[in-house]
């Protein structure tokens, strides 16, 4: 035990006297490059010398901060919001973004992102290696899941491109590649960042980041879109709403749960004057399943929140269920589009306009078609790389690369792709996250400041599970970078007991 306990009280990033020679040798070299660059010309030698600049000055921040660079790498996916409408300066700003970090379709096959996080990897193993960073067991809580997990994405692919023939191999890298990120940036997060002050900084920088894309919602919004009416399926990238409810759920469960440390003074009047911001922006988004995920994850708060405070969390689902229903009572048949956005996630089952009631016929067919293909092939899958059938015929919305390949409904689309065993491994993973997330804030002396943090993780996972069954969540990189450190934090994070940290 004392063996296990010092190591975890030992410095985390040790700086010897090699390494600051080291940052001045490469702090020189960069210097004289961008003399050499800048001499060639402000054009392409401008470029070039940006470029270099930026990889040798997050090679620094790898090497000496390599926890920053990892938490760098979510913020910039959850800021850099996919476009697919290039029509006013911010989308342009947001489209050029989003294919410098991420590339577009058929373009480079390695982004920028994922060599971002292959830096991060390097420095981690080298560290490791030089004793500089403590040796924590690989993946955590995971254990051998997640590489069964691995190995069931290498077969999918292998599967769907290789031997069964006709797949696609540029596309099967596009469609496993999200949840590749998941469990890499998992991986990194859970192995760099070991304190609470860590943990603690990067779900404030990233709720900071959901503050600026919700103005950054309203302000194309106001400037470009003008009306309500204007904002259609291309306006916004839909994962926004995942981002706005962890930001909700959070501020309710340190307000049901507040820590013994209590966060700082100055991040709550960040976090109030961004509120505002993120429930237009939320409603602007006009997404059914951000109001229906929002539900699901109160629901899972009241419950989980019962074993601490079960009078309280009572007297709080009374409270919403009488709020809910007089709400709906009250504004069911409004004409007004902002107060109406809400109700919509149920009225649309019941009363769907023209736009719902497309949008409900299109995922009816797109689910037949589906089942049709996971019946054809339900053991072994059909693959990454490989289209679904179209027993049913869908309106042609080939506009999307993928149309043909990752469905609105995600749930069954990995077990399609994964085949029985990858997806019950997947399902494994997920379960595993959930359960040590509920463990630590049930055994709440497991951190002084982390308490809601490690229920709205949990909120989280359950957001995105219910998003993914309507909507695309598991192919997109940015919903899983968002994910990534979520889990990490409870899968990582060790156990206290009697005040001594000990390894599970």
């Amino acid at each position: 035990m004392s063996q296990i306990s010092s190591q975890f009280t030992r410095p985390v990033y040790s700086h010897s006297g090699n390494n600051g020679t080291l940052g001045w040798l490469t702090t020189g070299m960069v210097a004289i490059c961008a003399t050499l660059m800048l001499a060639l010309g402000i054009g392409p030698g401008l470029l070039i010398t940006v470029g270099l600049l930026l990889i040798l000055g997050y090679g620094l921040l790898c090497w000496y901060h390599p926890a920053v660079a990892i938490g760098l790498i979510v913020c910039i996916s959850a800021f850099s919001e996919v476009e697919k409408r290039n029509y006013d300066p911010i989308s342009q700003i947001e489209y050029s973004l989003q294919a410098s970090l991420q590339t577009t379709f058929r373009g480079p096959p390695v982004m920028p992102l994922e060599m971002m996080m292959l830096a991060v990897a390097v420095v981690w193993f080298v560290r490791r290696s030089r004793g500089d960073i403590p040796k924590v067991p690989i993946f955590g809580a995971y254990s051998k899941i997640v590489w069964l997990l691995v190995a069931g994405l290498v077969w999918g692919y292998v599967w769907g491109v290789f031997l069964r023939g006709g797949g696609d191999a540029i596309v099967g890298l596009w469609e496993a590649r999200a949840v590749a990120h998941l469990l890499v940036v998992t991986f990194l997060a859970g192995q760099l960042i070991r304190t609470e002050d860590g943990w603690r900084r990067l779900a404030q920088a990233l709720m900071v980041v959901t503050g600026i894309v919700a103005l950054k919602i309203i302000l194309r919004s106001a400037l470009y879109i003008g009306r309500i009416e204007g904002i259609d399926e291309s306006s916004f990238d839909h994962n926004n709403v995942l981002f706005f409810n962890f930001f909700f759920i959070f501020g309710l469960a340190y307000l049901f749960f507040k820590p013994k440390v209590r966060w700082s003074g100055i991040w709550w009047a960040i976090y109030f004057t961004l509120l505002p911001f993120i429930i237009i922006a939320d409603v602007l988004v006009q997404r059914r399943s951000g109001f229906g995920s929002l539900g699901l994850a109160l629901v899972t708060l009241l419950v989980l929140g019962a074993r601490w405070k079960p009078k309280t969390m009572i007297m709080v689902a009374l409270a919403t269920v009488i709020f809910v229903s007089g709400y709906f009572a009250a504004f069911w048949n409004t004409s007004s589009p902002i107060l109406a956005q809400p109700i919509r996630a149920v009225k649309s089952l019941v009363e769907p306009d023209i736009r719902d009631f497309l949008s409900n016929q299109y995922r009816e067919i797109e689910y037949f078609n589906l089942m049709e293909t996971l019946n054809s092939s339900p053991v072994l899958g059909i693959g990454f790389g490989q289209e679904f059938l179209f027993v049913k015929a869908m309106p042609n919305i080939s506009g999307w690369p993928f149309w043909r390949y990752t469905p609105h409904n995600e749930v069954v689309w990995l077990w399609l792709k994964l085949g029985l065993f990858g997806f019950i491994v997947f399902w494994l993973v997920m379960l595993t996250s959930a359960y040590r997330g509920i463990k630590l804030f049930w055994t709440r002396n497991t951190s002084m400041s982390l308490g809601p943090l490690f229920l709205a993780a949990i909120c989280a996972n359950v957001m995105q599970v219910f998003f993914a069954w309507i909507d695309q969540g598991y192919s997109q990189t940015r919903s899983m970078l968002w994910l990534a450190p979520l889990l990490a934090l409870v899968c990582y994070w060790q156990i206290t007991e009697k005040g001594k940290q000990v390894q599970k």
